[in-house]
């Protein structure tokens, strides 16, 4: 004779984890018809999207919350009954975004770096300093507190996706995400000249010794000297000169031969070292200048 389908699991219609979200969050949205046979289990669409039903009969969607405002999320349902005819249930999950009441700024940029210390500025309406908590995640991240409202975001790997959630009382007042960089490798230079620059003479002579910077970036990131090794031809008996300096100055040998450059030589920066902000020694590229 003819089989009736048999319901057998149990579980809700559409359900959502909120209906008031900050910006940054997930809105889930969970849905389901109340009873079904799983030999004709329901079809759901979220969003215009299928999602794939699961042990307990429902499917579940994570999506992001999108910017402030009021918004709609269609759902659609499509199940057999115990007649055997098909059914649809259409629904629309309404859910607001709203301002963030806290302000998460970066003292220096908008982008976190590795190996550095990144300054926040944590504020939150509704609460005092002892009543806001922070968190980070992405990136590797760690949260310190140093003073009121202010913090050091610690990050160790790159990513689009580090967030800054702030709550008071325990609710979420704002989220702000950041990206996260590696700061750019430094260069050598000496008295602010570049490699492969033709540099006068006297303004050679005039240097002490070695730097090293980043071009063009906005922090003002100190990287100290530890070593080099300078090499210049010498034109009296056409033999190459070399020295090896410890820190960023010349020892009084390479002093000499900086000292005793003449137009047309030639001077390299070789096993150029250099430490950072983080405490990491770094070797840099090698500099050449050409003496005019």
């Amino acid at each position: 004779g003819e089989v009736a389908v048999r319901f057998d699991t149990y579980a809700a219609i559409i359900g959502q984890n909120s209906n008031y979200l900050m910006p940054g969050q997930e809105l889930e949205i969970t849905a389901g018809v109340g009873a079904f046979s799983k030999a004709a289990a329901p079809v759901v669409t979220i969003g215009g999207q299928t999602y794939a039903i699961g042990a307990e009969g429902t499917a579940t969607a994570k999506l992001p919350g999108g910017g402030v405002g009021s918004r709609t999320v269609p759902v659609r349902i499509t199940y057999t009954d115990q007649e055997g005819k098909q059914q649809v249930i259409e629904k629309n999950v309404e859910y607001k975004v709203g301002m963030a009441n806290a302000s998460i700024a970066l003292d220096e940029m908008n982008v976190l770096y590795v190996g550095y210390d990144n300054i926040v500025t944590i504020a939150a309406s509704g609460g005092g300093d002892d009543r806001v908590q922070a968190s980070i995640a992405g990136g590797g991240g760690a949260l310190q507190r140093i003073g009121n409202g202010k913090y050091i975001a610690k990050v160790n790997s790159v990513t689009d996706d580090c967030k800054i959630t702030v709550s008071v009382d325990g609710k979420v007042a704002g989220v702000s995400q950041f990206r996260v960089r590696t700061i750019p490798q430094p260069v050598g230079t000496v008295g602010g000249f570049a490699s492969g620059d033709n540099v006068n003479a006297g303004a050679f002579k005039a240097q002490s010794g070695v730097g090293a910077y980043i071009k063009d970036f906005p922090l003002n990131l100190r990287y100290t000297v530890t070593g080099f090794t300078i090499t210049a031809d010498d034109p009296a008996t056409g033999d190459i000169l070399e020295e090896t300096c410890t820190g960023n100055l010349w020892s009084p040998r390479a002093q000499n031969m900086v000292k005793n450059l003449s137009p047309g030589r030639m001077v390299t920066i070789d096993n150029l070292r250099a430490q950072g902000p983080d405490g990491r020694v770094q070797k840099l590229p090698s500099l050449v200048y050409y003496i005019k």
